[in-house]
């Protein structure tokens, strides 16, 4: 028999609570979860004192043959060179084993979601300590940058740059 947090004597092997409804967790269920979010933490902590900006690929250039003048990007040019770094950022994320995905919104493609499922302050400090990823999305003409793991309600977390010309 053991005590439940209510006060009712319960079975050794009593999964919940009859009366209040408590669940009992096994030591090994318990033991699970901190083995995860340790290697979790630890994961964090490697990207994010990585010296590389993972995050951070370079913007992509045109090359302009020699013998004809440069054009200046369209603005269809401009929304599509800001969709493929987006791209490029889920695909990085993924290949992090970040559960995210990231992608561009509005009209003319201008800010830079990221959903990150376990968004949270560490990661968001790793991003704005990234002084490449900020330059990029400045060079590709993205004003705002959205991080969130788009949650409803009290879980939600989420912050938004605004990213200056």
């Amino acid at each position: 028999m053991r005590k439940c947090k209510c006060g009712n004597q319960v079975a050794g092997n009593a999964k919940f609570c009859p009366k209040c409804g408590h669940r009992f967790t096994s030591g090994l269920v318990k033991g699970l979860a901190w083995f995860i979010g340790l290697i979790a933490l630890i994961s964090i902590i490697g990207i994010s004192q990585s010296g590389t900006n993972t995050f951070a690929p370079p913007p992509p250039t045109v090359q302009a043959a020699t013998s004809a003048p440069v054009k200046p990007p369209t603005p269809a040019d401009k929304i599509a060179a800001r969709k493929a770094y987006a791209k490029v950022i889920d695909q990085q994320l993924l290949d992090m084993g970040i559960e995210s995905r990231t992608y561009t919104v509005g009209a003319d493609a201008k800010t830079l979601v990221i959903e990150d499922a376990l968004a949270g302050r560490v990661r968001q400090n790793s991003i704005q300590q990234n002084d490449n990823l900020f330059d990029n999305l400045r060079a590709l003409g993205f004003t705002h940058l959205k991080y969130t793991n788009n949650f409803d309600d009290d879980l939600n977390y989420g912050v938004v740059w605004t990213i200056k010309p």
